[in-house]
């Protein structure tokens, strides 16, 4: 296989594990009022605050990843179709 092939084969794989554990985390919320397990979540993140580039750009940028008992149900599923 070409690396070319390699490399799609990757991004299809983490696309697949993506939305594996977006659908996890919706069916997650979905059912944390029938099921309070799939309420609580573990979560990590980062923050800059505020950035300047010069006087032209200034922003915030974060990212936080949140996790549930679903959401790493979805991801286990995922990985099970893909392998």
């Amino acid at each position: 296989m070409s690396p070319r092939g390699t490399r799609t084969g990757a991004w299809v794989t983490v696309l697949v594990l993506v939305i594996g554990a977006l659908i996890g985390g919706a069916v997650g919320e979905a059912l944390s009022d029938i099921a309070p397990i799939f309420a609580r979540s573990a979560g990590v993140g980062f923050s800059l605050d505020e950035f300047s580039l010069g006087n032209v750009i200034t922003g915030h940028l974060g990212l936080r990843v949140s996790v549930n008992l679903a959401t790493a149900i979805g991801l286990v599923i995922a990985a099970w179709i893909i392998r």
